[in-house]
């Protein structure tokens, strides 16, 4: 059952995701904004202010020394923060009206005892009055001064943290953060108008001393939570009781605490465990064996569960579970089961099942017959039968049966559906959409709102570019209409026609072309089209067509064309025609020409097929929307 309710969580995550809301999407927001010798902060704090959005960011990766001017008259903030981003050789990301900033490129890993600050805005009133941080996974409380800032020590690096803020009389907002990027967060309340203020709980803080027998947690725990610093409330339990994990080589049980381990079965870590039913068990080095295996801390070997695996830990090795495996603080080496697999802060290696959630970083590759997700960085590959979900940066590819989304892709996103706001590299789909492209959209549809890649699709819409419904006449006796997308510079086309003199005579045509602009309203407009010729039920011919003509708009909304064409085309013979052999001469009436009023510039039969060239003209009108 709860596998069911986090896949459909999970899918209906994707789906806002996929789709979001056009309610309120700051990024978009139009403003004239100039600042002249100001530090990166400060100009986020201004953008923040006019689009009213979060932001959070690790100063470390900034050069100090270095100050930013720009000049921005009525352009969207999306594009200020990218070009500010750019500069400052920062990568960003905007989900849930949270800006996230990082560096480009990070070197090493910061120090365990890592510390997250910043400042909680009241409303929009001047003065200032306490709010309460909560940690959700770790048990992290803290509190802001009477100026509302704070200042958060983290027992985990790369933690991908979950923070609830809340105050008395204020909306409580939950955002998600990673401690490695993120060391700087601002963040606004609004007043609660739905509820009476309600009180402040207790905050409780929880500290081990720096000395002394009650702060040593034996095994590798000393790595991710050391002293002076809170911790889970279990394992502060365990260092007030002075408990010391012990050694056995091998443990035996029915089912949890009736085994060889005896009653303190948790304080125990085992080379080799063997459980009929359910084992529990401190840590595991070596292998373990049963119908459901659960372990506190680390597991080091190899773990097959019957039904399922969970460890409190880390797993460096193998989690091999007929139904799930849970991993709490990270997986180097693989999990694998049929239905779903769940590791937290990271995957150094792969996960295989129906199912696959990362709540941190993905090194390696998911393979997932219906859905996988990760919520921090991706270096590898997910493959989806259905759905690929990346809540942050792809550095890789996403293959999905039907649809990827990410926030950003430097790599491959190849589906049905693709969703990207940022793209450097390639999207491959019936319908691709990102928000900023320096990359390339190969599918059906393309949509994009900034463009400085190419790009190659059926329909391309793309903001400020070029769509037009075009009606044409040539010296065929066709009457056509084509549809164009893309931009001025380069556009694709498709349509069709019917013949004037035969009504069962028609044409299918696409193609590409350009607008090379003199001077307003007046262009030249160079198109490459390609038409399948048909009568009835059968396509008999091709036809080739170069394109040269003048172009006029006017309003920026109708506009004509016209000027000389250049075709070529080639075509079956009749049925009287079968064993014809190469340079005998055949009736007019046994080849199917394209009927035409241009100039022949070259006619010709050979091995069954009849070749004319011939120069025409056009005539055009049309829409641009």
């Amino acid at each position: 059952m709860v596998v069911v309710v986090r896949s459909v969580v999970f899918l209906l995550g994707f789906l806002f995701a996929f789709f979001p809301s056009k309610a309120h999407d700051p990024l978009e927001q139009i403003i004239s904004y100039s600042f002249s010798d100001k530090d990166f902060e400060s100009v986020l704090l201004e953008l923040s202010d006019a689009g009213e959005f979060d932001f959070a960011f690790n100063p470390a990766g900034l050069n100090k020394d270095v100050l930013y001017s720009g000049d921005y008259d009525s352009a969207r903030i999306g594009l200020i923060i990218k070009e500010l981003c750019d500069a400052a050789h920062m990568k960003w990301s905007f989900k849930d009206d949270i800006l996230l900033v990082k560096p480009k490129k990070t070197k090493g890993q910061d120090p365990i005892n890592s510390t997250i600050s910043g400042k909680v805005v009241l409303g929009d009133s001047p003065d200032y009055q306490t709010a309460s941080i909560e940690g959700a996974d770790l048990n992290l409380y803290g509190g802001t001064d009477s100026l509302g800032n704070y200042r958060l020590f983290l027992p985990v690096p790369e933690y991908p943290l979950r923070l609830k803020v809340y105050s008395p009389g204020y909306e409580e907002k939950t955002v998600h953060l990673n401690s490695r990027y993120q060391k700087t967060f601002y963040v606004r309340l609004s007043p609660d108008t739905t509820q009476e203020e309600e009180s402040s709980p207790d905050i409780q803080k929880i500290t081990l001393p720096s000395s002394g027998s009650d702060s040593a947690i034996l095994g590798e725990i000393t790595d991710y939570f050391p002293a002076n610093n809170v911790i889970p409330k279990d394992l502060v339990e365990i260092a007030r009781k002075n408990e010391f994990v012990r050694e056995q080589t091998a443990q035996a049980s029915l089912w949890a605490r009736k085994g060889t381990n005896g009653v303190e079965t948790g304080r125990y870590e085992n080379n080799f465990s063997a459980n009929l039913v359910t084992g529990y068990n401190a840590g595991i080095k070596g292998a373990e064996i049963g119908l459901i295996n659960v372990n506190r801390f680390n597991v080091t070997g190899f773990q097959f569960g019957i039904i399922g695996n969970s460890t409190g830990g880390r797993v460096t090795g193998y989690q091999v579970g007929n139904f799930y495996n849970h991993c709490l603080l990270g997986t180097t080496g693989a999990q694998a089961s049929w239905i779903y697999n769940e590791s937290r802060f990271f995957v150094k290696g792969f996960q295989a099942s129906l199912v696959n959630n990362i709540q941190g970083r993905l090194m390696g590759a998911q393979f997932g017959a219906v859905f996988n997700t990760v919520e921090d960085e991706i270096y590898g590959v997910q493959f989806g039968g259905l759905i690929n979900l990346s809540q942050t940066q792809v550095n890789g590819a996403q293959i999905g049966g039907l649809a990827n989304s990410a926030e950003e892709v430097n790599g491959l996103q190849a589906s049905v559906i693709n969703r990207a706001r940022y793209l450097k590299g390639a999207q491959i789909g019936l319908f691709n959409h990102v928000k900023l492209s320096n990359g390339f959209q190969l599918g059906l549809v393309n949509v994009c709102d900034s463009l400085d890649g190419g790009y190659f699709g059926l329909m391309n819409f793309i903001r400020g570019g070029y769509v037009s419904l075009e009606f044409s006449y040539d010296e065929t006796n066709f009457g056509n209409i084509f549809f164009r997308s893309g931009k001025r510079g380069f556009y694709t086309m498709f349509g069709g026609g019917v013949s004037n003199l035969n009504s069962e005579q028609y044409r299918v045509s696409g193609g590409i072309g350009r607008l090379n602009h003199l001077f307003k309203p007046v262009a030249i407009q160079t198109d490459l089209v390609y038409s399948a010729i048909g009568q009835s039920e059968q396509f008999y011919g091709h036809l080739g067509v170069f394109n040269l003509t003048l172009y006029l708009e006017f309003f920026q909304t109708l506009f004509i064309t016209g000027g000389p064409t250049v075709s070529f085309f080639a075509s079956n013979v009749g049925e009287g025609v079968i064993n014809t052999t190469p340079g005998s001469t055949i009736n007019a009436d046994q080849i199917r020409p394209m009927e035409h009023q241009g100039r022949v510039l070259w006619s010709e039969y050979e091995s069954g097929t009849f070749y004319q060239v011939w120069l025409g003209a056009k005539l055009s009108a049309g829409i641009v929307f």
